[in-house]
């Protein structure tokens, strides 16, 4: 079975942690700044929103495999970059 790749990110995101083999914890970043973290709970994984939005709060999303969560993650960011970059320059 051919493995399924991420998502393409936007620019100024990056992942930290074997991207390659997607196989450990996982930190999606913003221009050095953790915006998430794909972390392992139970028999799977949690992606957790670590970037405080305070008028939009994230809860946790439990996804099946590392891959899964890179993928969520990449669609989430796609959805909501601007409102990122601004929480990061601190315009919110």
């Amino acid at each position: 079975m051919a493995r399924a790749t991420p998502m393409k990110l936007p620019p100024g995101f990056s992942w930290e942690g074997d991207e390659e083999n997607a196989t450990g914890p996982m930190s999606l970043l913003l221009e050095d700044r953790q915006i998430l973290h794909i972390r392992p709970q139970r028999s799977g994984w949690v992606v957790e929103i670590t970037m405080v939005d305070p008028e939009r709060p994230q809860p946790e999303v439990a996804v099946r495999s590392v891959a899964a969560g890179m993928r969520w993650s990449a669609r989430w960011v796609n959805g909501r970059r601007e409102r990122l970059q601004k929480l990061l320059e601190g315009r919110v």
